[in-house]
């Protein structure tokens, strides 16, 4: 999660400084195709920090010879148009002082679906486009600019075709024409830029008009004074700024193309510690990456220093005592979440530990003050970010919430107390409404013979949806045969009923202590579920995770056989639970049923977008039988198994093979002893809370992969371990993010020595 949102926030604010320059003119331009670049407004003349709105009219006099301009003046990361013709274009402001470029400089990244474009024909009729020129130029200085406009644009001929082979030596004919407006630049009046300050910040404080299509002249006045402010670029605006993203409000890229950096440091300084100011993180964040270096290369990445972020938490907190009550709390919750910990931009490679726990005094505030935390805070506190506040100085607080029916903060008992947290767990565990489900209530008992039979009559007792999904999995976790009797006329009568969130665990407990009564009712599930099944969409990988089972092996490979609707998810549980029996029974299924993917043509169809649904069912058996089977928990690949596969396969689905590891790897093991690397992996807490389904959560600290093979945790990856030829050599890997190397090493290393294994830290 921490990745995916820096990303996001990095494509947000790369600054790129070298302007772009248009290239010259051809020497002769087509006189049947004409560009006009006009102001919106009707004007030439702009204060210094006014919107400058820009149109171009495009037209010919020549029929069906130009094509209309496709993704000009497109900025977006998100999305790839398919056009015919790719107009390129570009701005260029002579003289070149006295101005700044600010704006869009391209994508590092790019994402989203294929989009294709209609083509169409200039006419004489002109194609209008706007563009907003102060979004990308900020005029530093009064005087006199001269804005050019330079593009292409295709001809309506064979050579300009949707989706061109890559292989083509034909150039695609297109033409340059360039376009030129003179703006004149002049200072600003102190009464209007005063009330561009206002307008602004009242725009960006009020609740947003609705957004139509065609977007409404309000929306476009909202749109307008917003955008005043950010191109002002005067320290007053820089002040405005910084006051707005006090209170919250997102300005942060307006900022950081305001000139005035020392002003806003200063303002942003006296924010910080004001005493009626709650700081939010993304204050924190922006102040911090103001007080950074910035890139000093084109396209280079800047980063925060982490003395940076320790300097600002410490000043932060040194000002709480001195805050209103209800600034303290949200300054308070900037400095114990996670975003502000990072700063965002934390530059790679720091030392920077990010489940460092938090100094004493700062987990001493916390505890005082975590009621009165929101919600969210406490949630987040108590289950991702809990390494910083783990501490004695909790106990009163976790015990307090876990004795009113609080999970995460059972579990933090547990850890800081475990002799008193096991003995209220063994009195939870018999609670006749269960408040708690066996992700919470973790005894080292493998069973409870002396409770058994009253976990069973409370379960066979309870009506309510969420306390029998409790008192399943604690049925589940703890009783025996000995409680069939008592349980299975009560399961009889309620099962097809029953949602899914009951079945799976029920059905779970049926699995682990009865597998001749468990096939039936398994079987009589089956028959209605359809996917997705919930809770996560799945039936027998979720049945599979909770108690995997010789009964669920033999269903699944039959589901898989018959091409059932379920056969999909049947080979995912085969490939992830199964055992090495089914191993050559995935082989000869993904041998079947890719030969008719093939041959039926549906791999075709499927290549050129003409599927039918028959089809999609082929694609996604054909494709979870190979992933089953190339990445299995219960088998590994021999050299020999790779020779056959290869043979089954096209080349292309050979590479993507290998590189699901890394590319050009070895997906065989074998069998000569090898060396070998375990990436290991904090578990991820799963988003958002409402979604999580207890006995589907992981319950261990790490999650583990070797090759192409993912190990859920600990016990999985032991198992995987033992498939490797002995006398194999095992390592640590280390891309160089602070986030790998995180695992239970000493287990590991203990595990594989005992086992004929080397281990290399």
């Amino acid at each position: 999660m921490v990745r995916t949102g820096l990303t996001a926030l990095i494509l947000a604010t790369a600054v790129c400084c070298s302007p772009v320059f248009a290239q010259d003119s051809p020497p002769k331009e087509p006189a049947d195709l004409k560009i006009e670049l006009r102001s919106s407004t009707g004007s030439k003349r702009f204060q210094l920090g006014e919107v400058i709105p820009l149109e171009v009219f495009i037209s010919s006099s020549t029929p069906n010879r130009y094509l209309e301009p496709c993704k000009i003046f497109w900025e977006s990361c998100f999305g790839f148009p398919q056009c015919r013709f790719e107009t390129h274009w570009s701005f260029d402001v002579t003289p070149n002082t006295g101005w700044t470029d600010i704006g869009w400089h391209g994508c590092m990244f790019m994402s989203g679906p294929t989009i294709d474009v209609k083509s169409s024909d200039l006419t004489m009729e002109p194609k209008k486009y706007s563009y907003t020129l102060t979004n990308r130029f900020r005029f530093d200085a009064p005087g006199k600019y001269t804005v050019r406009l330079s593009m292409t644009v295709g001809l309506d001929d064979e050579t300009n075709q949707i989706r061109r082979s890559l292989n083509s030596t034909v150039k695609p004919n297109s033409v340059s024409r360039a376009a030129e407006i003179v703006l004149e630049i002049a200072p600003a009046g102190d009464e209007w830029e005063k009330k561009v300050i206002e307008k602004g910040v009242a725009a960006w404080t009020a609740y947003p008009p609705a957004y139509p299509n065609p977007v409404s002249p309000e929306y476009s006045h909202y749109q307008a004074q917003k955008e005043a402010l950010s191109n002002l670029g005067t320290p007053e605006a820089a002040v405005a700024l910084a006051g707005l993203l006090s209170r919250g409000i997102d300005v942060t890229h307006c900022l950081n193309i305001n000139s005035n950096k020392d002003v806003a440091r200063i303002e942003m300084s006296r924010l910080l510690v004001d005493p009626n100011v709650g700081v939010r993180p993304m204050f924190f964040a922006a102040y911090a990456k103001l007080l950074s270096p910035w890139p000093q290369k084109p396209r280079e990445i800047g980063g925060v220093p982490p003395n940076v972020v320790n300097e600002l938490r410490n000043t932060l907190f040194a000002s709480l005592p001195n805050k209103t009550p209800e600034a303290m709390i949200v300054s308070l919750e900037t400095l114990l979440l996670r975003n502000p910990m990072l700063g965002y931009w934390i530059v790679e490679g720091s030392s920077y530990d990010v489940r460092d726990p938090y100094p004493t005094e700062v987990i001493a505030m916390a505890a005082t003050n975590f009621d009165r935390l929101s919600g969210e805070a406490q949630a987040t506190l108590l289950d991702a970010d809990w390494d910083h506040l783990r501490s004695p100085l909790m106990l009163p607080v976790v015990r307090r919430k876990a004795e009113a029916g609080n999970g995460q903060a059972l579990l933090r008992w547990l850890e800081l107390d475990p002799d008193t947290a096991t003995a209220f767990i063994r009195q939870e565990v018999v609670r006749p409404n269960p408040r708690f489900s066996s992700l919470y209530l973790r005894l080292p008992d493998k069973s409870l013979p002396a409770q058994e039979q009253q976990i069973a009559a409370n379960f066979v007792a309870l009506n309510a949806p969420e306390e029998l999904i409790r008192a399943a999995t604690l049925l589940h976790r703890y009783t025996t045969r000995a409680t069939l009797p008592t349980v299975l006329p009560f399961i009889d009568q309620h099962l097809g009923e029953w949602p899914c969130q009951i079945q799976i665990p029920v059905l779970a407990y049926l699995l682990k202590v009865s597998p001749r009564e468990a096939r039936p009712r398994v079987e009589q599930v089956m028959e209605k579920a359809r996917p997705p099944y919930c809770p996560r969409g799945e039936f027998f990988p979720s049945l599979g995770y909770v108690e995997a089972s010789p009964v669920l092996d033999d269903l699944a490979a039959r589901q898989v056989e018959e091409g059932t609707l379920l056969a999909g998810d049947a080979a995912e549980y085969l490939g992830r639970y199964g055992t090495a029996s089914m191993k050559p029974v995935v082989w000869k299924q993904l041998s079947i049923w890719h030969k008719k993917y093939v041959q039926s043509g549906a791999e075709l169809r499927m290549g050129n977008q003409k599927n039918t649904g028959d089809d999609w069912q082929l694609y996604n058996l054909d494709s979870r039988l190979l992933n089953a089977y190339v990445n299995a928990q219960g088998w590994t690949l021999s050299p020999k198994d790779v020779d056959s596969l290869l043979e089954l396969l096209p080349y292309e689905k050979r590479e993507r093979l290998a590189c699901a590891f890394s590319c050009g790897s070895q997906i065989s093991i074998g069998p000569e002893p090898g060396n070998y690397y375990i990436y290991g992996r904090v578990t991820d807490p799963v988003f958002p809370v409402e979604a999580r389904i207890d006995y589907l959560m992981p319950t261990e600290p790490f999650r583990y992969s070797i090759n192409q093979y993912r190990c859920a945790d600990l016990k999985a990856l032991k198992q995987k371990l033992l498939q490797f030829p002995a006398g194999s050599t095992f390592s640590v890997a280390n891309t160089g993010s602070a986030f790998d190397g995180l695992g239970d090493w000493t287990n590991i290393s203990a595990f594989l020595k005992s086992h004929g294994y080397s281990f290399k830290k």
